[in-house]
């Protein structure tokens, strides 16, 4: 039986992509992207990178939220205590809801995250006190606020926009450094 030279030449062709392939990832002058690749393809479609501390400390939170709504029952806006202009207030129980989707739509919630973290809501954290799963309503709000604010600086063109805990190249900056 001949071997079918076509059959030979692309079996070598494939072995040689292989290798090339891999020299390609392992040579020291290759181009990494990382972080400004990542943002490039997927901050604009609202998924912005998650730094290890919010992936530490943060992330998890809003999947624990049973949504009781005990949070609502205490807020000063939606009692009436406190005037706020926008009818669009949907509470903190909402944007936690809405925190606790794989790719929580922050537009969504663009009215409830600015009256949190704005001065209507005074950060009086009576939803913090009273949340049954102990979920740091406040802290999660600025959180995602700040999200939200890396998809818009994204959307309108200025990356890459690192994390807190990020610095140049990628790199993680210890706690005591920032």
């Amino acid at each position: 039986m001949a071997l079918d030279p076509k059959w030979l030449h692309a079996q070598f062709n494939l072995g040689f992509k292989v290798v090339v392939h891999y020299l390609k990832k392992l040579w020291p002058w290759s181009p990494r992207y990382g972080l400004v690749r990542f943002q490039e393809n997927y901050v604009v479609d609202a998924l912005p990178p998650a730094s290890p501390s919010f992936r530490a400390d943060l992330a998890a939170q809003p999947g624990r939220c049973t949504g009781c709504g005990a949070c609502d029952d205490v807020c000063p806006i939606l009692a009436g205590e406190t005037d706020v202009d926008d009818g669009d207030f949907m509470g903190p129980r909402a944007f936690v809801l809405a925190g606790a989707r794989a790719a929580p739509h922050l537009d969504d919630q663009a009215e409830t995250l600015a009256i949190m973290t704005g001065p209507v809501c005074h950060g009086c954290r009576k939803c913090d006190e009273v949340c049954p799963e102990v979920i740091p309503i406040t802290t999660l709000a600025y959180a995602l606020n700040r999200q939200r604010a890396e998809v818009h600086a994204a959307r309108a063109g200025k990356v890459p926009i690192l994390p807190a805990d990020v610095g140049p190249g990628g790199r993680l900056v210890p706690k005591e450094l920032r």
